[in-house]
């Protein structure tokens, strides 16, 4: 039987919360955009932008991947372009 000292479990909670904190995260703010495509809202639309640039640092992890994805789809539409600012 291996002994995990105390600092590690500890770090192994941690880390599980915030993984857990951040799928929770990202399915929320997927939904979001989800719920608003066809009308999106642009409070929604900064949530999502800020959330995007925070998750950079775990851009590989897939829910992080899917999140961007459906982003890019999101922030594609001409509707969330009439919101935002962008264009085309």
């Amino acid at each position: 039987m291996r002994i995990i000292p105390h600092h590690s479990r500890r770090h192994a909670d941690m880390r599980d919360r915030h993984d857990s904190d951040l799928d929770r995260t990202l399915a929320l703010e997927r939904e979001a955009l989800r719920v608003c495509a066809d009308q999106p809202v642009r409070s929604v639309w900064q949530r999502a932008t800020t959330l995007h640039g925070l998750t950079q640092r775990w851009a590989n992890e897939p829910q992080v991947l899917e999140f961007s994805d459906q982003l890019r789809s999101w922030r594609d539409r001409p509707e969330v372009q009439a919101i935002s600012g962008r264009t085309g």
